[in-house]
Order: C-alpha cells, then structure tokens, then sequence
C-alpha cells in the first residue's frame, strides 16, 4: 500500500511539472523585403534556429514543438509567411500548437546586407519579451547564419 501511495504521488509530481513546462514553437521568420528570392531565408533561418534551441532544450527544460509540427499547423491553415496576415496566422499557429511562447522574426535587406531580428513572444498574451531579443543584426547573406548563434545567446534567458 505504501509503494502505490509513493507512486502516486510521484505520478502527480511529474504530471503537474508536464502541464507547467513551457512549450516554445519556433515559427518562420517573415521577409519583410518583398522580394520573394528571398524567401529562402525565411526557413532556413527559422530551421537552424531551431536546432540549436532542440540543442539546449532539456538544459532548460522546455518542450520544442518539431519543425513539421509547425509546417504542418501553417500549411493547414492554407496562409504562407508571407501573407498579408501574417500575424494572425502566426497566433492562430500558435493556438492550434498549444505553445506558451513562439520565436520568429524578421529580416531584410539593406545595402546588400541582411537585417535580422529575432524575437520571442507569449503566446498568451500575444506580447513580445522586450528583454530578450535579437536585433539589428547585418550580415551578407552568404554569412548570414551566423547570427543564429547571436540569436539564441539572446534569446535564452526568456525561453524558460
């Protein structure tokens, strides 16, 4: 009797430490420029983003919602990143995930350089972590993953 009464309270530990762990879903960045040969960007960035945030996932002890979860969740809500309503897609991904918190952002180009910015967003509250963010970051675009390690130092601290 005292082993079940044990597991039971261990069962309900681990339950109400699932239904409290953050859930982050990290969503295609939008390409502010117009120029749709630039669109490529736009996965690549959110898709190496997303490795090396599943990288330090468990570290912080936040549940990453898959890459195809996400392909899955936009295509089925027939609306691109690029859509004039964007951010009502990007919420209404969020929505249909079950996430606490979305990393997307934006870039561009300027002067033959891009202009990334990263951002992390309660998923609740629909309001942007003005602490935590990653912005004007230029770089060429043949170099321009590297300011996916720029981005997750800065975003870290608000992912948990």
């Amino acid at each position: 009797m005292k082993t079940i009464c044990i597991l039971a309270i261990l069962f309900c530990i681990s339950y109400i430490d699932t239904l409290s762990q953050t859930t982050v879903a990290v969503l295609p960045f939008r390409n502010m420029d117009g120029n749709i040969k630039l669109d490529v960007y736009s996965s690549k960035l959110s898709d190496s983003l997303y490795k090396e945030i599943e990288k330090i996932a468990g570290d912080l002890g936040i549940k990453l919602i898959t890459n195809e979860q996400v392909e899955k969740t936009i295509s089925s809500l027939k609306e691109g990143e690029t859509h004039p309503n964007y951010e009502a897609t990007m919420w209404k991904a969020a929505e249909m995930l079950g996430t606490n918190k979305v990393v997307s952002g934006t870039f561009n180009m300027q002067n033959d350089r891009l202009l990334v910015n990263a951002y992390i967003y309660d998923s609740v509250l629909r309001l942007q972590d003005s602490q935590n963010k990653a912005i004007n970051l230029f770089k060429a675009p043949e170099s321009v993953m590297e300011v996916i390690p720029i981005i997750v130092r800065k975003l870290k601290p608000g992912l948990n």
